[in-house]
């Protein structure tokens, strides 16, 4: 009885066919006993798949030639797919004939655990060796330039990796998933290393990439534990080397630039950002909680988004004096944290920049002109519960709008600012308005203008004085009267120690006890000298003309001696030569005079 075949069932058989069947020219007998099947091309054998390879076993030698019909043909390639999934394969090697080894060669040959690559190899496919579970280590010869995609990826137990030194290329994955990897050289011929290359990595101590890698794709090491960078390799925003589980080295990236700028190079746990930084890129540190401490340098301009989130370790980072940008939740849950200084440089600061740093207790605000910081339904410092004490610079004009929104466990203000800095809307908000808020002297009024919310307002004691000694083996100062903010005079007293005298004050008064009336910050230094001595005083450079006295005669650097007057205390001119002890004053052209003193 003769039955209709129909069209689904041939089409379904058609589709049972393995796709990857190729049709091949002639079979041979390798080296090693086994069956294998090749194409003629151009004079020369490629090995190619056949459908029976799936039974190859044991250790494989593919010849170097292979004769047909009397003709005998160089092997030069292994062809995409043909040794794919041979899962008893357990050693290969490849002879020196061979110049490329195809896309998915030997991909998921699970007992593979030995592999030779001739030094005629100059190529190695995508996924090439991918899933090669059972290889532990892998020397790739001089001869390669390229390494493909996944080319070794997830070849779960390898531990080391030798890479020639003619490899330009390392492509996307190649590496990846290897998470036994504990040793790599990648050599000075490489300039590329691509997206996720070295990802998941874990047990990879340490990688040494080479000044010529001018380009590093996103999360190429992932993962990866010490990184050794010399170079300038451009990369992707988010970085080449974040997320959990970094420990020592980040890349940092310069949308502007398209340039690499940093690498840390080191094995501790803090790390100073060199000079030559000027952006830490998005996420670039992101979950790395080994991470103690941070120093930028003063190059840097602008710190990405969640820059540093997560780095629950860090208890202290110095952000650089050029910063004018810090980004969205750039450190949050940075729990370590205990105190944070905005540099005055800051004009805006993402939302929840500091959000959940809840060991934080004392935030230095210096920002001069800050224009943003967060919003009301994401506050800066929101959710830092233990933040108590805020201190204001002098230079800061205005805290722009929602700036310390929520912070309600704050006790206590301390501002510098003589002007009280204008407030955008509801900077304070859910912050006791009875706390202590210390203001500098003189500037209740001010505060009580622009600061109304708050009812416990206190100027400090007064502006910040010193007196000190130019030497202090000739004598010491003695304040006799501090300023205060409700009385600014000052009494000091300069005494000399034995075999010296005071002479006067670096501003020239030789008053001694002094008095004087403080109206801002400063320093009042006395001066000295031996007695009996040929030396006069005043070496000021007011004015930019140099006073001294030499030999009982005052001169004048820089000026003839014809424009010099001197004049004693009486005002009467006179000869300025050998001249006796006493207080004289100098009148050097149209510049004001002065008091010298002459000690003889």
């Amino acid at each position: 009885m003769k039955h209709k075949v129909s069209i689904l069932t041939i089409l379904l058989m058609v589709l049972a066919i393995p796709q990857n069947v190729m049709a091949y020219d002639f079979s041979a007998v390798a080296p090693s006993g086994q069956t294998l099947y090749y194409n003629i091309v151009g004079g020369n054998a490629q090995v190619t798949y056949f459908q029976s390879y799936s039974s190859l076993s044991g250790s494989l030698v593919i010849p170097d030639v292979v004769t047909y019909n009397g003709i005998t043909y160089s092997v030069t390639s292994i062809n995409d797919n043909s040794f794919h999934a041979c899962s008893e394969l357990t050693t290969v090697i490849i002879p020196n004939s061979v110049t490329s080894i195809g896309n998915h060669a030997f991909s998921n040959c699970s007992g593979l655990t030995s592999i030779i690559i001739g030094n005629s190899v100059t190529n190695i496919g995508n996924y090439a060796f991918y899933a090669c579970s059972g290889l532990t280590s892998v020397s790739i010869p001089n001869s390669v330039t390229s390494i493909g995609s996944d080319a070794f990826g997830s070849c779960s137990n390898l531990n080391s990796i030798t890479i020639g030194n003619s490899v330009t290329s390392i492509d996307y994955g190649a590496f990846r998933g290897c998470s036994e990897l504990t040793y790599v050289t990648i050599p000075n011929s490489v300039i590329s290393i691509g997206p996720l290359a070295f990802y998941n990595c874990t047990r990879l101590a340490s990688v040494n990439i080479p000044e010529q890698v001018n380009s590093i794709g996103q999360n190429a090491f992932y993962n990866v534990r010490h990184i050794f960078y010399h170079g300038n390799a451009t990369g992707s925003p988010w970085g080449a080397l974040h997320l959990n589980g970094v420990t020592e080295g980040d890349f940092i990236y310069s949308d502007s630039t398209k340039t690499a700028l940093w690498s840390y190079i080191g094995s501790n746990e803090a790390i100073t950002i060199p000079v030559t930084v000027t952006s830490i890129g998005d996420r670039a540190f992101f979950g790395c909680s080994w991470l103690d401490s941070v120093t930028m340098g003063n190059s840097v301009t602008s710190i990405g988004e969640r820059a540093f989130q997560d780095c629950n370790g860090l208890t202290s980072v110095i952000i650089g004096d050029s910063v004018t940008s810090i980004g969205d939740i750039a450190f949050a849950d940075c729990w370590g944290l205990t105190s944070v200084t905005i540099p005055n440089s800051v004009t805006s600061i993402g939302f929840m920049a500091f959000y959940r740093c809840s060991g934080l207790t004392t935030v230095n605000y210096n920002a001069t002109n800050c224009t943003s910081m967060g919003s009301s339904y994401l506050p800066v410092f929101s959710n830092c519960t233990n933040m108590t004490t805020l201190n204001i610079g002098r230079h800061v004009t205005q805290i722009p709008d929602y700036g310390f929104y929520g912070c309600s466990e704050l006790t206590e203000i301390t501002s510098l600012a003589s002007v009280a800095p204008t407030l955008g809307t509801d900077v304070f908000y859910d912050v006791s308005s009875i706390i202590l808020v210390t203001i500098p002297c003189g500037s209740l009024m001010s505060y009580n203008s622009q600061w109304d919310y708050f009812s416990n307002l206190i100027e400090a004691d007064g502006y910040t004085f010193d007196a000190t000694t130019s030497d202090s083996t000739m004598g010491i100062v003695i304040i006799l009267t501090e300023p205060t903010c409700q009385d600014p005079t000052a009494v000091v007293n300069a005494a000399s120690n034995t075999g010296y005298h005071f002479t006067h004050w670096n501003d020239g008064n030789t008053d001694n006890p002094r008095t004087l009336m403080v109206s801002s910050d400063s320093t009042i230094i006395a001066y000295f000298t031996a007695n009996g001595g040929t030396e006069g005083i005043d070496n000021a450079y007011q004015d930019a003309i140099h006073v001294l006295v030499k030999d009982g005669r005052i001169i004048v650097d820089g000026v003839k001696s014809e424009d010099v007057q001197v004049f004693d205390i009486m005002g009467r001119q006179t000869k300025n030569d050998m001249l006796p002890n006493g207080v004289y004053l100098v009148k050097v052209g149209n510049h004001p005079a002065r008091k010298v003193v002459v000690i003889r």
